[in-house]
Protein backbone atom coordinates (compact mmCIF):
# COMPACT_ATOMS: atom_id res chain seq x y z
CA UNK A 1 0.00 0.00 0.00
CA UNK A 2 0.86 3.68 -0.19
CA UNK A 3 1.23 5.83 2.89
CA UNK A 4 0.56 9.32 2.58
CA UNK A 5 -1.06 12.10 4.90
CA UNK A 6 -4.69 11.17 3.46
CA UNK A 7 -3.97 8.21 4.62
CA UNK A 8 -3.40 4.19 2.75
CA UNK A 9 -4.27 3.85 -0.96
CA UNK A 10 -4.40 0.11 -1.91
CA UNK A 11 -3.51 -0.57 -5.73
CA UNK A 12 -6.15 -0.26 -8.57
CA UNK A 13 -4.39 -3.08 -10.27
CA UNK A 14 -1.58 -5.65 -10.59
CA UNK A 15 -0.50 -7.12 -13.33
CA UNK A 16 1.86 -9.57 -14.01
CA UNK A 17 4.80 -8.17 -16.80
CA UNK A 18 4.71 -11.20 -19.23
CA UNK A 19 7.29 -9.70 -21.77
CA UNK A 20 9.67 -11.58 -23.92
CA UNK A 21 13.11 -12.88 -21.61
CA UNK A 22 15.10 -10.40 -23.94
CA UNK A 23 12.76 -7.50 -23.40
CA UNK A 24 13.00 -7.85 -19.73
CA UNK A 25 16.33 -8.23 -19.82
CA UNK A 26 16.90 -4.59 -21.40
CA UNK A 27 15.36 -3.06 -18.71
CA UNK A 28 16.09 -5.08 -15.71
CA UNK A 29 19.97 -6.33 -16.48
CA UNK A 30 19.76 -8.32 -14.03
CA UNK A 31 16.86 -10.15 -14.52
CA UNK A 32 16.63 -14.14 -14.55
CA UNK A 33 13.97 -16.73 -15.65
CA UNK A 34 13.74 -17.38 -11.86
CA UNK A 35 11.91 -13.63 -11.34
CA UNK A 36 8.57 -11.90 -11.80
CA UNK A 37 7.87 -8.74 -12.59
CA UNK A 38 4.67 -6.90 -12.12
CA UNK A 39 3.18 -3.38 -12.80
CA UNK A 40 1.44 -1.93 -10.01
CA UNK A 41 -0.84 1.45 -10.02
CA UNK A 42 -1.95 3.54 -7.52
CA UNK A 43 -4.69 6.15 -7.43
CA UNK A 44 -3.21 9.66 -7.31
CA UNK A 45 -2.83 10.75 -3.47
CA UNK A 46 -3.97 14.12 -2.21
CA UNK A 47 -0.57 15.08 -0.92
CA UNK A 48 2.77 14.70 -3.25
CA UNK A 49 4.68 13.42 -0.88
CA UNK A 50 4.45 9.62 1.14
CA UNK A 51 5.98 6.12 1.14
CA UNK A 52 5.36 3.23 -0.68
CA UNK A 53 5.22 0.14 2.33
CA UNK A 54 6.03 -3.11 1.29
CA UNK A 55 5.80 -5.59 3.41
CA UNK A 56 5.72 -9.58 3.63
CA UNK A 57 6.89 -12.33 6.05
CA UNK A 58 10.39 -11.31 6.11
CA UNK A 59 9.31 -7.76 7.75
CA UNK A 60 8.39 -4.52 6.70
CA UNK A 61 10.22 -1.55 4.44
CA UNK A 62 9.11 1.79 3.67
CA UNK A 63 10.24 3.48 0.68
CA UNK A 64 9.94 7.38 0.47
CA UNK A 65 8.15 9.13 -2.38
CA UNK A 66 8.70 12.72 -2.91
CA UNK A 67 6.47 13.91 -5.38
CA UNK A 68 4.00 12.36 -8.36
Amino acid sequence: FFRSGSGKLYPRSLERLDWPFVKLRSFFPYHNRWQQFYLITFPRPEQPEGSLVIAGPGGQIDLPWISF
